[in-house]
């Protein structure tokens, strides 16, 4: 409909208003409406407006943290009556997101008596190793990582490679020339 009002309004100096809206079968009244209407905004697009500046603002007040859910509770206790979808999409408009927390897995838990045990430090240089097995994400898979820590000099003495993660990884690591073949 709105493109027919702006049709005739492009074409008013050149045909008559009752004759476009013949054509176009469209009322002179609603026309002349809606010419009156043009530049002004509705009260939807006023509350609109106002919800979005409120959305930026909680959003920007959470360094850029808060998505819709949270936005929504922030607005709710702050007298903004908004939905939580109507907030999703004005979220969704504006290309703003919020930032989802990566859950953190516990893989050490220490122990009780954690004071009482021998630390790791060694007075003389081979005596004392430790190892660990770690993964690391690739392009190609996950690649498993096994090393040897000399506890006197905190250096790596062995380390291996695997694409999955074998027994002989460690004993690789184990093994001072294994690495260096």
């Amino acid at each position: 409909m709105n493109e027919k009002f702006a049709l005739m309004h492009a074409e008013k100096a050149h045909h008559a208003i009752e004759f476009m809206a013949k054509m176009l079968k469209v009322s002179c009244a609603g026309y002349y409406a809606w010419v009156s209407r043009r530049g002004a905004l509705s009260a939807a697009q006023v509350r609109r407006a106002a919800v979005t500046a409120a959305v930026i603002g909680s959003h920007t007040g959470s360094d850029g943290v808060n998505e819709h859910r949270r936005v929504h509770a922030d607005l709710t206790a702050g007298g903004v009556p908004a939905s939580e979808g109507m907030i999703r999409a004005i979220m969704r408009r504006q290309q703003i997101a919020g930032v989802q927390p990566r859950t953190k897995k516990r893989t050490t838990i220490p122990v009780d008596d954690a004071e009482a045990r021998p630390g790791f430090t060694s007075d003389t240089a081979r005596t004392k190793r430790v190892g660990d097995i770690t993964y690391l994400r690739t392009g190609e898979g996950w690649l498993y990582l096994a090393t040897v820590i000399d506890l006197h000099s905190r250096m790596v003495v062995g380390w291996a490679m695997a694409p999955h993660m074998p027994t002989e990884l460690i004993s690789a690591a184990l093994d001072p020339w294994s690495w260096t073949r």
